[in-house]
């Protein structure tokens, strides 16, 4: 989603949700399904028509479906903060 809070100032924000399944046959060795949400926001700033400034944060967490042993490996929380320039020619 994103909002023009002013002229200059835009508002991001978005949701994601991905899964993959990576169970191969019957093989009880060979059983993984997993998921990863994300929610992310973000400002944008358009400095003028050629350039802009913009700062975003994403908070990813991956989780798998799975029971058993190795299943914690397969899971995680990750922040991310992207600061960026843009220049258009």
């Amino acid at each position: 989603y994103h909002r023009n809070l002013t002229d200059k100032l835009g508002l991001d924000l978005g949701g994601r949700l991905l899964t993959a399944d990576y169970t191969m046959g019957n093989l009880a060795a060979c059983k993984r399904n997993d998921a990863l949400y994300t929610v992310s926001t973000g400002l944008s700033y358009a400095i003028n028509s050629h350039a802009g400034l913009s700062a975003a944060y994403a908070f990813n967490m991956g989780r798998s479906f799975e029971a058993g042993p190795g299943v914690t490996e397969n899971q995680f929380n990750q922040n991310l903060i992207t600061l960026s320039a843009g220049f258009k020619f």
